[in-house]
């Protein structure tokens, strides 16, 4: 009726990664190297899908800590796409040139 769109993400119970690294809580100092290291290949995983197997590939524009929301076992989820470029690489079309997101966290 009113031509607007949504989105809806699922309830990340532990907040995003940003907010536990720079909050002094205890669930930061219970971040094991292995949670961390496992955080990290997940995101990293995320991006892998949305610039190699999504199609048209997607490029997030702002890929920063705050953008990463963590569920109850500590499992990363990539969120605010909202600037984000599509993209086809290899096939001869190039992305706009012009810089989007966050200075110094385009992924």
């Amino acid at each position: 009726e009113h031509s607007q769109h949504l989105l809806v993400y699922e309830y990340m119970s532990n907040g995003t990664l940003h907010d536990i690294l720079h909050s002094g809580d205890e669930l930061n100092k219970k971040f094991s190297w292995n949670v961390r290291v496992r955080i990290a290949l997940g995101a990293a995983r995320a991006l892998e899908y949305l610039h190699e197997i999504c199609q048209p590939s997607i490029v997030h524009r702002n890929f920063n800590s705050a953008n990463i929301l963590l569920d109850d076992e500590l499992s990363p989820h990539l969120s605010d796409c909202g600037l984000e470029a599509f993209t086809s690489f290899g096939s001869g079309s190039q992305a706009a040139a012009q810089m989007l997101g966050s200075f110094g966290y385009s992924a």
